[in-house]
């Protein structure tokens, strides 16, 4: 276990250091670690697996993160909508990220309160939150300034 635990470690310092030693990162994860629900584990996979962040729109930001609906329709039938595809760790840390970000963020915990009220579970609130953190980070990277809390 404590060869594990070393093993990590080594690994996370890795990775930090190639964030820090190259300017064009480090100023990426200085972007993205100032919208809330974004901490240094985020900012790093989101800069390790979607290296598109800022060069395409909104949409194909979702698609590739798997957090885009996609229609189950043939003939006649109309299917229900479902994410599926992309990129499955990166919408995992997504997930958590919006977590965060709605306990912290009036923005995000407004949203959230709004799909809980329209009968939505807690669950899917959160759920409906990734792409809003992924939007976020998108426009705060294609913007290339940190991100700043809209006025109260």
């Amino acid at each position: 276990m404590r060869a594990l635990q070393g093993g990590l470690a080594k690994v996370e310092a890795e990775k930090e250091t190639v964030i820090q030693s190259q300017d064009e990162l480090r100023d990426q994860a200085v972007r993205l670690r100032s919208v809330k629900g974004i901490g240094p584990v985020v900012s790093a996979t989101l800069i390790a697996q979607l290296p598109e962040l800022g060069q395409l729109d909104r949409r194909r930001v979702a698609a590739l993160a798997g957090l885009a609906p996609h229609a189950n329709d043939s003939g006649h039938q109309r299917g229900k909508r479902s994410i599926w595809g992309g990129r499955g760790s990166l919408r995992r840390c997504l997930y958590l990220a919006a977590l965060t970000a709605s306990r912290f963020d009036p923005v995000f915990r407004a949203f959230k309160e709004r799909l809980i009220a329209a009968g939505k579970t807690t669950k899917a609130g959160h759920r409906g939150l990734r792409p809003q953190a992924a939007d976020r980070s998108q426009c705060d990277d294609k913007a290339r300034t940190p991100y700043r809390d809209a006025p109260a």
